[in-house]
């Protein structure tokens, strides 16, 4: 074997032409497929980094008879750790509140979420947090056992270091200061190293905090109501020698002892805690079977690229394995010696393929970040550089690669004729080549590979453009949504009530609003039952089709009633009057008006109908819109929604002024509503130019199939070509017949392609809002792309086989 391969690679070396359009058009080919790994790698198979041995790390969760699962109390973990056995270590873990707390810094005046104070997200954790997952801090110390057991133990914090970097300028000397959570002081203790976050979870943690500072952190409840709450997750971690099934099995008996005796609904079990990645592969297989079989057709393309060439190649080689076969070499030695070459071609493919493909893999994630600059806020850090799954991944495709394209040529050597191997004329190993059509069968494959990929990708870039132009049925244009959370700011019910009412009659004086609303969501989120003031209409334009708006009197008053979206109306009571109905759940209000439909970013690109959970039979695409009531405002913070109509910079500014003379150390912040649309337009764009690109890289395969195909039949026609140019036939009918020839390949690779275009086209319209399963559109601009890059393709060795003079096509050998 070792003889073989070094021939093979002499053999390249002779040809370095060839072996160069082989070697790239297959490292191409392998180059985006390693793209795609490295991404799902970094989320779904790598483990989470910095923890120490995170395959034996376990996350209970208890599930009730409906096989939906609930949190533990803080008691039923107390009780689990002390009986349990099988486990070396557990913690648990919370969010505070609603997954986010204020950061403030003492003696420095907060004005806005993007000076002085922030939002961040941070988990309250056990002190054996940082031990148990074997996470030694960059400076200073982690939380400790003492920390979380004394409820009167100081108030400490760990540190992210993306927040410690980005929020303290990398200050080493951060720890040991104060800062304020939600209003509260906390000292920092140390800063958790560099890309270590939540294990298994992909969202970014701010900062960690001990598990008795829920209470504090949160106000709104008793420490005993904190922690008697089914709200918390446990992990542990498996003993050394302890199977998963041992520790599951034994972590059950524990339960059944522990299991409060009117809690017969629920039970206990272990799942291995993302595999132990950012995210479950199982979760998340529906989105990487279709990514990755996408990539796989590019893969395809490459390789039926280079088996055409080896095919062509072989007829040059034909009297060589005539002469091997001869002087005896066996049928298996020769055919060896082709898979030898292929072989070599595909490892050295796989090499450039692996730079290309982490090349390509960092240059697509930080294009996204720098356009998507939120992402760093969010994701948890994203390392694609490649470990021993890409390693192992990039030698797999490649052997397989090189056996796939290298299988044709060998099993034609191995079952050729002696005889006729020795001759020249119109024969491949003693096949004759007009009943040959191997070559032109990879030149339509390529062809239909690439129709059905072309069209999804285009689909996937219409379907983006129309959402950007989608009537929302609101104008999100010129609006401005101001945020606070003032229970974490210390505001008691009555003076958050004061504050917001004071707020809104101050910004409706200012100049250049036009309107100003509460609410306690946006049409930019997903929520779909909302507590609105009777301006919020005004504020975002949103049309009244019947009925009359609620006023804000029968808002303070408690009177039930409520508005509705035409698609609710309609759906729920397709063939009756909806003024006057009544919702069927709670609150029980009466429907007195109908609004024209509205549609939040999500519905308009994401096909969804899964229903609501707060009102049977409601879906999405159904709004209905409640009157904010006196205990609303006193305690939720509301969400204002101001109109402009002036200087957007100035409006800010004034705002700003207004809140500061309420509450000069409030932390807020003020984002135009068109900010998180534009946020997901560009990330669903920046996706769809993905799906081109890798559409685009199918294409110039495609194309390069179709070139060499139609460069071998001219090659092989050559003294053809001369006889009949002799005869008086013109260079215009030499160039007509080769452009037809190859323009009946694509013409056959469409009508392959269009049951894979059909089954794609109705995939993406399944989930995809806009498109449909058939889009004539799409299909003809796509047939018509390939149509004209396949001619020009066919062109040049046309345009070549029109000059062959016939005097040296005559002679040519």
């Amino acid at each position: 074997m070792t003889n073989d391969f070094q021939q093979a690679f002499k053999q390249l070396l002779r040809r370095p032409g060839f072996s160069f359009v082989a070697i790239v058009s297959l490292a191409l080919g392998i180059g985006v497929n390693i793209m795609m790994f490295s991404f799902f790698n970094a989320y779904l198979l790598r483990p989470v980094p910095l923890v120490r041995e995170p395959q034996r790390i376990v996350q209970l969760n208890r599930t009730d008879s409906s096989a939906r699962r609930r949190g533990f109390s803080l008691g039923e973990y107390q009780s689990l750790r002390q009986q349990q056995t099988v486990f070396s270590d557990m913690v648990v873990f919370a969010s505070p509140g609603p997954d986010s707390l204020l950061l403030g810094v003492p003696g420095n005046q907060a004005r806005s979420a993007g000076s002085n104070g922030e939002e961040i997200r941070a988990l309250a954790v056990s002190g054996n947090y940082f031990s148990a997952l074997g996470v030694t801090v960059r400076q200073g110390r982690g939380l400790v056992e003492g920390d979380s057991e004394r409820p009167d133990a100081p108030p400490v914090v760990v540190l992210s270091h993306g927040l410690w970097k980005r929020r303290f300028g990398s200050d080493p000397q951060v720890v040991g200061t104060q800062v304020l959570l939600n209003n509260h002081s906390f000292s920092v203790i140390g800063i958790a190293p560099p890309h270590f976050s939540n294990m298994g979870d992909l969202r970014v943690v701010d900062a960690w905090v001990p598990i008795t500072s829920l209470a504090q952190l949160e106000e709104t409840q008793s420490s005993q109501e904190a922690t008697a709450a089914y709200r918390f997750s446990i992990m542990a971690r498996i003993k050394p020698g302890l199977s998963f099934e041992q520790a599951g099995a034994g972590i059950q008996v524990v339960d059944a002892r522990v299991r409060p005796a009117s809690d017969n609904d629920s039970r206990l079990g272990l799942q291995v805690k993302t595999e132990p990645s950012f995210m479950s592969l199982k979760e998340n297989l529906e989105i990487v079977a279709p990514v990755m079989t996408a990539v796989s057709f590019v893969l395809l393309l490459a390789c039926a690229n280079v088996a055409n060439l080896f095919l062509s190649r072989a007829v040059g080689r034909q009297k060589e394995m005539g002469v091997r076969l001869a002087l005896g070499a066996t049928r298996w030695r020769v055919a060896r010696l082709l898979l030898a070459e292929s072989l070599v071609v595909a490892t050295i493919s796989g090499a450039l393929g692996l730079l290309l493909g982490q090349w390509a893999c960092q240059l697509v994630w930080t294009h996204i970040q720098q356009a998507l600059p939120e992402l760093n806020l969010f994701l948890a850090d994203l390392d694609t550089s490649p470990d021993w799954r890409v390693i192992c991944y990039t030698l797999l495709v490649s052997f397989f690669t090189g056996i796939l394209f290298g299988l044709a040529p060998a099993l034609q050597a191995a079952g050729a004729s002696l005889s006729a191997s020795m001759k020249e004329e119109n024969t491949l190993f003693g096949f004759r080549l007009s009943h040959n059509r191997l070559r032109n069968a990879f030149a339509i494959c390529q062809v239909a590979i690439c129709f059905t990929l072309l069209i999804g990708s285009c689909l996937l870039l219409q379907s983006g453009r129309s959402a950007s132009h989608v009537d929302f049925g609101f104008n999100p244009e010129n609006v401005f949504v101001v945020q606070f959370n003032l229970h974490r700011q210390g505001y008691s019910p009555s003076r958050t009530a004061l504050f917001q009412m004071q707020l809104l009659e101050r910004a409706r004086l200012l100049p250049g609003v036009a309107s100003a609303g509460f609410a306690q969501h946006t049409l930019a989120s997903r929520e779909h039952v909302d507590h609105v003031s009777a301006d919020y209409f005004d504020a975002m334009q949103i049309r009244l089709a019947k009925g009359r708006m609620f006023t804000s009197a029968e808002a303070s008053s408690g009177v039930a009633v409520a508005l509705v979206s035409e698609s609710t109306a309609l759906r729920l009571w397709p063939a009756q009057e909806p003024l006057g109905q009544r919702m069927t759940n709670a609150p029980f209000a009466e429907v007195i008006g109908v609004t024209r439909n509205a549609r939040n970013l999500f519905e308009c690109l994401f096909n969804n109908a899964r229903p609501t959970p707060l009102i049977p039979g409601v879906k999405l695409n159904d709004y209905v819109f409640l009157p904010v009531s006196a205990e609303l405002l006193e305690n939720s913070s509301l969400k204002l929604v101001i109109r402009t109509t002036g200087d957007q910079k100035n409006f800010y500014s004034l705002l700003k002024q207004e809140i500061s003379s309420i509450d000069p150390a409030l932390i807020f912040s003020v984002q135009p509503l068109t900010h998180e649309i534009e946020v997901t337009l560009r990330l669903f764009s920046r996706l769809a130019a993905i799906a081109n690109g890798i559409g685009a890289v199918a294409l110039a395969l495609s194309m390069l199939g179709i070139y060499s195909v139609v460069a071998f039949w001219i090659s092989q026609r050559t003294r053809e070509i001369g006889i009949r140019m002799a005869l008086g036939a013109k260079p215009s009918n030499i160039l007509i017949s080769v452009l037809q020839n190859g323009s009946r390949l694509i013409c056959y690779g469409f009508i392959i392609g269009i049951p894979g275009a059909l089954i794609v086209s109705s995939f993406l319209s399944s989930i995809l809002v806009g498109l449909k399963s058939v889009d004539l559109a799409t299909y003809l601009f796509v047939a018509v792309l390939l149509c004209v890059v396949g001619l020009f393709a066919c062109f040049w060795p046309a345009r070549r086989a029109s000059k062959i003079l016939p005097m040296e096509a005559l002679r040519h050998e």
